[in-house]
């Protein structure tokens, strides 16, 4: 199982953490530790504000032998633009969904990934709007070729409260690469991650806020 560390980034710095350091130092820290992915996300660009495309050309360079998987609001260009600066893949929201093939066959399977934001048995973009009914949505997704789809939980994401692995449960037999997001505070949450065959799981809060040990948890993930 594939453990991402998650730094969002709003205005240059990292967003609703309490750690202060620069996200390029804490970057550097987490492949010290032996981080192998990271998953970014571009806070102002998934509110609707203008995003800094150099910070993320900047974070990719400092983060030199580790993967950026990259979200927040991008779709038609904005992908094809991220994938140039070298990230790794790039994670498309449920409001790109219609564009998905037209990526997947430009860019590969591999570099475009698909995210449902869930609350109340139904999808949401990152800036609040319901978007439909998720399982409709999944499957256009897999239709359109993408291979890795992250689920993230928006009533645990950064609560610490625990992962929600039945959150998968309507997605887990269409073959593709599952990440868990939200809520994951424990090395006990990653462990039932991994029991339960998940393909990765994305933690943000709980490593900011040293609730979780980097090291530990790469360990923990195998």
């Amino acid at each position: 199982m594939q453990l991402y560390p998650a730094l969002d980034i709003r205005g240059g710095r990292l967003a609703r953490a309490s750690d202060t350091r620069d996200p390029g130092e804490l970057l550097a820290a987490w492949r010290a530790a032996g981080a192998t992915w990271v998953h970014l996300v571009d806070v102002d660009r998934a509110e609707g504000n203008a995003p800094d495309p150099s910070l993320v050309t900047r974070l990719v360079g400092e983060g030199r032998g580790v993967d950026v998987q990259l979200g927040g609001g991008l779709t038609g260009d904005a992908v094809t633009e991220a994938l140039e600066t070298g990230v790794t893949r790039v994670i498309v929201g449920s409001a790109g969904v219609t564009g998905l093939a037209t990526l997947v066959a430009r860019h590969g399977p591999a570099r475009v990934g698909f995210a449902l934001d869930l609350r109340d048995g139904r999808a949401w973009t990152p800036d609040g709007m319901p978007v439909g009914e998720p399982e409709a949505l999944f499957q256009q997704a897999v239709a359109a070729g993408v291979r890795t789809v992250v689920i993230r939980d928006l009533g645990r994401d950064g609560t610490l409260h625990g992962a929600n692995l039945e959150s998968l449960l309507p997605f887990r037999s269409a073959g593709v690469d599952l990440l868990l997001a939200g809520g994951t505070a424990s090395l006990d949450d990653l462990i039932a991650a991994r029991r339960a065959g998940v393909a990765g799981v994305i933690v943000g809060r709980a490593l900011l806020d040293r609730r979780l040990d980097l090291a530990e948890a790469l360990a923990c993930c195998g």
